[in-house]
């Protein structure tokens, strides 16, 4: 498959735009520098992205920037994005690193060992690797990357985890024995002369006004910033002191930032919000309107949650909250013809990026399963080749059953995914996979299905030195 622009954006560091330098964290962070593993818990718009993008360039530190996501839950596709971040290194060695077959997953420990060796002997013994939005792809296979990962940190290497919740048990012992730093929401929170700061840089207020916002949002930097906003029409206003959760105030502002956009503002907040991420082009592609680059660039001087990355091609991406404002206000926006046009649109548009998962996932939101299965039949073979099976599975699941089994090639990858979960299944899926291309007259079809079947029963004849299975029969 091509690299795609969403590839770049996700293994590029977010650009900063006018940030404050937090000297008092930089401190904080100095001390940890011999630390192998930081970990930097607060909530959404606490400011730990910013706060570790400009710290690391303050320092010019070497640094390779992985922006965690759902798809990551896949262990393979962790990988996978990982070997795509190795090659941003200077290493002369240019093989790929390995992938994640299923024949190595009963040892995950051991081939996340090897696998992070190799990494690190890329990336260089002073390298920093950061691992931003953690949570999004929060689990056990991902905790016990983590763990093994963090065990072939080299001595001057150090691995930054940004997260939304605490470190998982599975990091307990590090965190016991020291090789686990720290930063929590009690230490990220602003002080008043940290409000100070970027009150002036966003607008002129005197040290009274700045400490008063900043009190009113308990130092939480995605609050102050959209008090800020409005801080010279309504800073005092009492409607503000009703709210008691973080994510009601950050609802309110981006509704009140929201109207009072123009309408082709509104509009392109809306439908980029379809997009994880989001080029001009793409941009541009969903609303029809030329000039949506400059729009959003716009927002993003203006510090209107939005961060953006540059990095083969410029890339924007709303924060989490603010993202699901807009989904929201789509949804009560328009009505669901409208909408399910507008998804379909944003699922075409994400696929000719190259941003196929994405894709998947609005197409799933319409019910539009023929799209669903031509991307299955296009893309599966590669999938599998990089073992990302899991990833194949999350595609198949949902689409009506009928329909797969109409299908001769789809049954064939939901029996190629259920290999390393059932191979019994697997049996009786290839089986009628191969009866099913028998009847359409697909030789190729035949030929990869009897494939299967050989190495199935191969891996079943394995299996019954040790104990009795049930087996598969045999494809006439």
């Amino acid at each position: 498959m091509p690299k795609a622009p969403g590839t770049l954006a996700k293994l590029t560091r977010p650009r900063l735009y006018a940030s404050v330098k937090r000297a008092r964290l930089f401190k904080l962070l100095d001390r940890r520098e011999r630390t192998p593993i930081v970990w930097v818990s607060g909530p959404p718009g606490s400011g730990k992205t910013t706060l570790v993008a400009s710290y690391m360039e303050t320092r010019n530190a070497r640094t390779y920037w992985f922006q965690v996501d759902e798809g990551d839950r896949d262990p393979a596709t962790f990988f996978h994005y990982l070997g795509a971040l190795a090659k941003q290194s200077k290493s002369r060695k240019r093989t790929p690193l390995p992938v994640l077959s299923a024949d190595y997953l009963p040892d995950l420990a051991g081939f996340t060992r090897r696998y992070f060796r190799e990494l690190f002997a890329r990336l260089g013994d002073e390298a920093v690797l950061v691992l931003d939005n953690c949570q999004d792809a929060a689990g056990e296979s991902f905790h016990q990357i983590l763990r093994e990962a963090c065990k072939q940190i080299p001595s001057n290497g150090q691995i930054i985890v940004l997260s939304r919740v605490m470190p998982p048990t599975e990091l307990s012992r590090e965190l016991t024995n020291g090789g686990l730093q720290l930063l929590t929401w009690s230490e990220l929170r602003l002080s008043d002369i940290e409000a100070m700061a970027i009150a002036n840089a966003n607008a002129r207020l005197t040290a009274s006004q700045a400490t008063k916002l900043n009190q009113q949002c308990d130092g939480w930097v995605g609050g102050l910033v959209l008090l800020l906003a409005h801080a010279q029409h309504d800073a005092h206003s009492e409607q503000t002191r009703g709210f008691q959760t973080k994510e009601a105030l950050f609802n309110y502002f981006a509704e009140e930032v929201f109207l009072r956009a123009a309408a082709a503002t509104r509009q392109l907040l809306l439908r980029t919000a379809l997009f994880p991420n989001t080029t001009v082009a793409m941009a541009v592609s969903i609303t029809g309107d030329e000039t949506a680059g400059a729009i959003l660039s716009t927002l993003y001087n203006k510090q209107y949650f939005i961060e953006r990355k540059i990095e083969g091609e410029l890339t924007f991406q709303y924060h989490d909250l603010f993202r699901e404002f807009l989904l929201r206000r789509l949804s009560e926006e328009e009505n669901p013809a409208q909408l399910a046009a507008l998804r379909q649109r944003a699922a075409a548009i994400l696929e000719g990026a190259g941003q196929v998962s994405e894709a998947v996932d609005l197409f799933k939101r319409t019910q539009d399963w023929p799209s669903i299965a031509r991307l299955i039949r296009a893309h599966a073979e590669a999938l599998l080749g990089q073992g990302r099976w899991q990833t194949l599975n999350a595609w198949l699941n949902g689409m009506p059953e009928h329909l797969i089994d109409d299908d001769p090639w789809l049954l064939f990858w939901r029996a190629s995914a259920q290999i390393p979960i059932d191979v019994n299944a697997a049996c009786e899926l290839v089986k009628r996979a191969y009866q099913a291309f028998v009847t359409t007259q697909d030789e190729a079809g035949q030929f990869y299905a009897l494939s299967n079947a050989v190495g199935l029963v191969y891996m079943l004849d394995e299996a019954a030195t040790r104990r009795k299975p049930r087996r598969c029969s045999r494809v006439e």
